[in-house]
């Protein structure tokens, strides 16, 4: 059986984890093993399996149970860091009349042009129960990093 040898990369389109037998890479959640592209590891055909199992044995079902969850992870993080349809515009015929609007409101202390939604809405009472959701980060679980032996 081979150790592996783990290095973590940006979420730039380049990898996440890669070593000469491993790569995860970013989260379109695709794992290589040996040069082979792993994208659903419940489809991995009958052949492919048997010479996976054979280099690396019985850690092999662990390393792909791992991945899922881990890319399953990454994907909903990735959605979330990504999505764009998370604002609205208000949009006045002139900068006169939507200066005059945030006068009139109270929000002029809060921006002129990209104002917090969160801090609007505490402005006027209204109570928000979506929690905000932190900085996405890339990381390698745990047990992934158990699996490997390597500290990352």
């Amino acid at each position: 059986m081979t150790d592996l040898n783990l290095n973590l990369l940006g979420s730039d389109g380049g990898l996440i984890l890669q070593t000469d037998d491993l790569t995860l890479a970013d989260p379109s959640a695709s794992l290589v093993l040996d040069g082979i592209v792993i994208a659903d590891p419940s489809a991995i055909d009958p052949e492919t399996l048997a010479r996976l199992q054979e280099r690396y044995g019985e850690k092999l079902e662990e390393i792909l149970a791992t991945f899922a969850g881990s890319a399953k992870n990454e994907v909903d993080k990735h959605r979330q860091a990504s999505d764009t349809e998370f604002y609205f515009t208000l949009a006045f015929q002139t900068r006169e009349a939507k200066d005059e609007f945030l006068r009139k409101t109270g929000w002029v202390d809060l921006g002129d042009k990209y104002l917090c939604g969160e801090l609007v809405a505490n402005r006027m009472g209204i109570p928000m129960t979506i929690p905000v959701p932190g900085m996405p980060s890339w990381t390698v679980s745990r047990k992934l990093q158990e699996l490997v032996g390597e500290d990352l």
